[in-house]
């Protein structure tokens, strides 16, 4: 397996140390977050696969985890929970966990569904979105100190309850902080930077008529695109973006097929790619892709990919950006699979030896 490097990681920040350098993934782990004590289990990764599991956490998260993200320099990992102080950081190192950070003294006010992380060169800025409906905050955190403030909550409150939440490329020269929600056109924008929310960006035309389950920014910054969970319209739909301006156009999706409730979605780091993971069309467990043709819009779709079991929920890809790693319902738990832009899905790695013992929700690799 030919071993790629990649600059930036929508789905966890930085990818190396120092601040914007590249990273490989020969050594690494992957992270699942499920709902049974001890709500997480992570295991070490290569380009073999998986490799044993770490051991728990002297202090274990508190509930169920919905979201994951590691810190560029793999020191840190962070969890979204379902019970308080709904959310949750330790230090993190090759040999495994280390102690829990301090909850923060302002905590989430409710169960939290995702999380993201943008690195600056003196901080980690820690997004979450959470109960009640309109619940979002951003986080100011250091390894060396942990939790810190929390950032003055945006002029323009969300019109729904958050169900996914990103950053922009770090490397843009305009930052932008992106949520998946209900309500509304069920996609809403933020200008961002060291200083906190910008005024938030005029909202879309949308032919969208169901609330978002995940969102991503294309790498190049010319498209954002949404996953969602009405099963009669288009699983996915995209909209031009500018980074110093907000949202553009929604692409054309008449080759997206409906019948079906997307639970998440990704992008590949060349743009060539949506990948969507999806829970029902009556076949269940599927896995589908399209290419990203020119400006950002809709082009060919991949072949799908169907295996045996129930629904797909969220999804991670490595740093290589050549792995993806889906969770899953039913006994399977997990499933880790080869992906190359132009040619869409490859070979399933073996699960590891240890499963997770709960319904599994969440993924994230390490750098």
């Amino acid at each position: 397996m030919a071993h790629t490097q990649a600059i930036v990681s929508q789905f966890h920040g930085l990818l190396a140390k120092p601040y914007g350098t590249p990273a490989l993934s020969f050594g690494s782990a992957a992270a699942i977050g499920n709902d049974t004590t001890p709500f997480i289990d992570v295991y070490a990764w290569n380009a073999l696969g998986f490799g044993s599991r770490f051991s728990n956490p002297a202090s274990l998260p508190p509930g169920r985890i919905f979201g994951l993200v590691f810190s560029p320099n793999a020191d840190t990992l962070l969890c979204a929970n379902s019970l308080a102080p709904f959310c949750s950081a330790y230090h993190w190192s090759i040999a495994g966990f280390g102690t829990k950070y301090a909850d923060p003294a302002t905590p989430p006010a409710g169960d939290s569904a995702a999380i993201a992380l943008r690195a600056t060169p003196t901080e980690y800025q820690v997004a979450l979105v959470f109960s009640p409906v309109n619940g979002m905050g951003v986080w100011h955190f250091t390894t060396a100190g942990g939790w810190g403030t929390k950032f003055a909550d945006p002029a323009t409150a969300l019109p729904g309850l958050g169900v996914d939440i990103k950053y922009n490329s770090p490397v843009a020269a305009n930052q932008n902080l992106g949520i998946g929600h209900g309500g509304g056109v069920f996609i809403s924008a933020y200008p961002w930077s060291d200083a906190g929310f910008g005024t938030k960006w005029t909202d879309p035309i949308s032919s969208d008529v169901a609330g978002g389950t995940g969102i991503r920014f294309g790498h190049a910054g010319n498209a954002v695109y949404m996953s969602h969970n009405f099963s009669s319209g288009a699983c996915v739909i995209g909209y031009r973006w500018n980074d110093a301006t907000g949202f553009g156009t929604e692409y054309t999706n008449a080759s997206i097929p409906g019948g079906f409730i997307a639970n998440g979605i990704d992008t590949s780091v060349t743009d060539n790619a949506v990948i969507v993971s999806q829970s029902s069309d009556g076949t269940y467990d599927k896995y589908i892709a399209w290419e990203i043709v020119s400006g950002g819009g809709f082009g060919t779709r991949y072949t799908a990919l169907t295996f045996g079991g129930l629904s797909v929920q969220q999804s991670a890809i490595n740093p290589a950006m050549n792995v993806v790693l889906g969770t899953r319902s039913g006994a399977t738990k997990m499933q880790a699979l080869n992906w190359t832009d132009g040619d869409g899905w490859g070979t399933a790695y073996s699960n590891p030896g240890t499963l997770p013992v709960g319904l599994t929700f969440s993924a994230a690799f390490a750098p």
